[in-house]
């Protein structure tokens, strides 16, 4: 028996999201659909003949913009529809699996090869010729859109994927065709100004560095300070000696022998400085991290560092802390306030990272420790010159394995020393400097935030009716409507 065809009537009223179920009010002469009564959903290509020449796009290939720039390869059709998603020129595709939904991983598609294409079964492929394709674009990067859809995910971790119910009975606000056209006018206008200010505070965000960098240049090659030496730097070393009598003889031993290697600098006005290495002018030691299987050595009151705390930050915390007993039953060392610390493993950005610790506190084994409790080191400046020498001291790591540094290695990493008092105002400037251009950074991050914030503002207020582009003279959606349901 055939199935009975509906009226148009009948469609409409399916079509049609009830009053009480419309998310929102929006102008009257716009009307509330069912996404899947709207558009076609996953739709195939019917009528293609298998050798044509056909474009496949990997999902990696989809960068999640309003222009279709993306690259994909060629393939015959048969090739590129087998058990993949199929899509033509004019459909919008946008990911389903976590996280390239959240992250608005979608696309226009348009200039594939013969104007059809296959891809991942991870997209879904959203298709109504009647309807502004850069409409359709804009309404599934809404932040209603992907925050609903995300609360509907089911699956594994890594593997999750909203909900195929949630996208076909999603209500789609629909406006006059005519003022789709103005509303997507509207949004690309405004975001392109957005774009243009976030593209002159990222120019400032990424000379950040290279300015950073200028300023330690300075500080470090003696062009920031002018200032006459106060006290003898032939002082230093003799002072730090008599610190070392504390230390057992192996440390004591190293101290002498990496003094013993040092040279002056000399500058045009009569300053002098100490270039030595870290072994001169400090005992470097490592942690330990106590058993995890026994937990009466865990959640105490001993602060101790893990590598990844060590960010060119002070330390005056911990995630985590050990008890007198893991102290007692490990090799941690109970390290003063004032101590530096350099992260020894690593290939991302933590190794030759450093941190002051603002506590007493012990640290794991991939941690190196530099003491410098005598005071002829300030601890800030050893800390700046660290962060001068990143990049330098990342490279001396070694090992088959993950790049690393050790003990030993940090022992004869390079170190310039001038008089304190020139420390001290060294120290003075680079806080000066540098907390402004930290000021500058964070007041460009909080800026991009604000622009992120005002584009979800102006979706969300383009799909309620609310940039001022309506004309309510204007035939209603519900006519276009109808001629889509009865195409």
């Amino acid at each position: 028996m055939a199935k009975k065809q509906l009226t148009i009537e009948e469609k409409l009223q399916a079509a049609l999201v009830p009053v009480e179920e419309q998310p929102y009010k929006v102008p009257e002469n716009w009307c509330w659909v069912r996404l899947d009564k709207l558009y076609q959903v996953n739709p195939k290509n019917e009528d293609v003949d298998e050798d044509t020449r056909a474009a496949f796009i990997p999902m990696a290939n989809i960068d999640g913009g309003l222009t279709s720039n993306f690259t994909y390869e060629i393939q015959s059709w048969k090739q590129a529809k087998k058990g993949h998603t199929q899509m033509a020129d004019g459909d919008v595709a946008f990911a389903k699996i976590s996280p390239c939904f959240e992250n608005r991983k979608s696309m226009i598609v348009e200039g594939l090869e013969n104007g059809i294409g296959g891809g991942t079964t991870e997209l879904i492929i959203l298709r109504q010729p009647n309807v502004n394709k850069e409409y359709t674009f804009w309404l599934v990067s809404t932040e209603e859109f992907i925050s609903k859809g995300c609360t509907t995910y089911s699956g594994t971790v890594g593997q999750q994927r909203i909900s195929m119910d949630f996208v076909k009975n999603y209500p789609v606000p629909l406006a006059p065709l005519n003022e789709q056209s103005r509303i997507v006018a509207r949004i690309e206008s405004l975001f392109a100004k957005l774009d243009e200010a976030k593209e002159k505070i990222q120019e400032v965000l990424d000379g950040a560095d290279l300015r950073r960098a200028a300023i330690l240049h300075q500080a470090f090659t003696g062009k920031l300070t002018t200032i006459k030496n106060a006290d003898d730097v032939d002082g230093i070393f003799p002072s730090i000696r008599q610190w070392g009598k504390d230390l057992s003889n192996k440390d004591r031993k190293i101290l002498i022998e990496e003094q013993d290697k040092s040279e002056k600098i000399h500058f045009q006005d009569g300053r002098e400085w100490i270039k030595c290495t870290i072994g001169a002018i400090g005992r470097v030691s490592n942690g330990s991290t106590p058993s995890r299987k026994c937990p009466n050595y865990w959640d105490g009151n001993i602060f101790w560092v893990s590598s990844g705390e060590v960010s060119n930050n002070v330390i005056t915390n911990t995630k985590e802390r050990i008890t007198q007993e893991g102290y007692e039953n490990s090799s941690v060392k109970l390290l003063p306030v004032g101590t530096v610390l350099i992260a020894m493993i690593g290939e991302g950005k933590t190794r030759g990272q450093s941190a002051i610790l603002d506590i007493e506190a012990t640290t794991n084994q991939n941690i190196a420790a530099v003491i410098i409790n005598h005071g002829k080191v300030l601890p800030k400046f050893l800390w700046f010159w660290f962060q001068f020498n990143y990049t330098k001291n990342r490279e001396k790591g070694a090992g088959s394995g993950p790049q690393a540094l050790n003990c030993q290695r940090v022992r004869e990493l390079e170190f310039v020393c001038p008089s304190v008092r020139e420390q001290k105002e060294i120290v003075r400037l680079l806080d000066n400097l540098l907390s402004r251009e930290q000021s500058t950074v964070t007041a460009c991050e909080e800026a991009l935030t604000t622009i992120d914030i005002l584009k979800k503002s102006i979706l969300a207020r383009a799909f309620r009716g609310e940039l001022g582009t309506n004309d309510p003279s204007e035939a209603g959606a519900q006519e276009l409507l109808q001629e889509i349901l009865a195409s």
